[in-house]
């Protein structure tokens, strides 16, 4: 049984569309889950594609998701440019679950404008999972989504931190289990967790 993942990434200094998409094959996916399509977003960093992010939005409908989800950094702490991802959160919310977590620059905002990102993700129907799970159904079947917030330390600390605090969500029993989380240079941190799947961002290019 396959999940398919499609993750369009906007890369530092590169303010081009890429679409990078794999098929997640497991025993543990439920059979009514097979060919199940998740598009990531991930580290928009306020980029705008086509008027009202129009380029970017065809892009996710011609994957046909089931499900989308964002992995941070959708906003930048230097920009603060709230259109570019209101537009977006408005096109996705007419037609698609969303599930959200925080990449390292929402949680660097300043007080009121982490309010501001928040409502305006509630705003939209956006689900925050903040040390959160959600679970997603197909007929009589679930598979689990959980999310974990963004260590409060930056890169060097960031894995010894995580060895000792945890993230503060565990797979759920029993279920095919993914995990949104930011950072994915923390793997190392992550490993040994349980989860089925890791979705991440931040690297901006990404790594072997």
């Amino acid at each position: 049984v396959v999940v398919l993942l499609a993750v369009c990434a906007y890369f530092a200094f590169d303010n081009r569309l890429s679409v990078t998409k794999y098929t997640v094959s497991s025993d543990k996916i439920p059979i009514s889950f097979d060919g199940y399509n998740i598009v990531q977003l991930t580290d928009l960093h306020c980029a705008r594609f086509g008027e009202n992010q129009q380029e970017l939005t065809e892009q996710i409908a011609a994957l046909s998701p089931d499900l989308i989800v964002f992995t941070g950094d959708m906003i930048d702490q230097y920009l603060l440019d709230f259109d570019p991802i209101e537009e977006l959160c408005s096109a996705l919310s007419e037609k698609y679950r969303v599930l959200a977590i925080w990449g390292n620059h929402e949680k660097a905002l300043s007080y009121s404008d982490f309010e501001k990102m928040k409502k305006l993700y509630r705003q939209y129907n956006i689900e925050i999972l903040c040390v959160d799970t959600a679970y997603i159904e197909r007929g009589e079947s679930s598979i689990a989504i959980s999310g974990a917030d963004d260590p409060a330390c930056w890169n060097d600390d960031a894995v010894d931190f995580v060895n000792e605090n945890g993230i503060g969500v565990s797979p759920a029993e029993g279920l095919y289990s993914i995990l949104l989380y930011h950072r994915a240079n923390i793997f190392p941190a992550l490993t040994d967790l349980g989860f089925d799947l890791i979705l991440a961002g931040h690297m901006h290019g990404g790594q072997i």
